[in-house]
């Protein structure tokens, strides 16, 4: 109805849509790229768990833990990873895993990385048991 004193509605709904419908496909597609980050943070930190608890062993290597990190990766981080890179070390009392990667990606122009590093101590024979 319209009248003197009275607006017309008309169309308001359309700019409202118009509005708040980019703001609120933004605002999902932020909390979906937030979970893909961090389901890849995780990967990437299981990953190097399972490397450092290889090359911690008693003969294990640095390559050890590479070989391992890299191969969890390789069976799981292609749901969450685009590229990675692994590097492992090792000393006479630690170990050290360190792993970068690539999360996907939904945004346009954002690229997050997520690292993780594991460490533990190398086990070593301290001496010997005689029964």
């Amino acid at each position: 109805m319209t009248g003197p004193g009275r607006r017309d509605d008309r169309g308001s709904i359309t700019l409202e849509m118009i509005v708040a419908l980019p703001a609120l496909l933004g605002l999902f597609f932020i909390c979906v790229q937030a979970g893909l980050v961090h389901h890849a943070r995780q990967v990437v930190i299981a990953a190097a768990n399972q490397g450092a608890f290889a090359a911690a062993a008693e003969y294990g290597t640095g390559t050890d833990g590479t070989a391992a990190a890299t191969s969890f990766l390789d069976q799981v981080g292609d749901d969450a990873l685009t590229e990675w890179s692994v590097s492992a070390t090792r000393n006479a009392t630690t170990v050290q895993v360190q792993i970068t990667a690539q999360a996907y990606s939904i945004l346009p122009g954002f690229e997050p990385e997520v690292s993780a590093v594991a460490s533990a101590p190398a086990e070593t024979l301290t001496r010997s048991v005689t029964p």
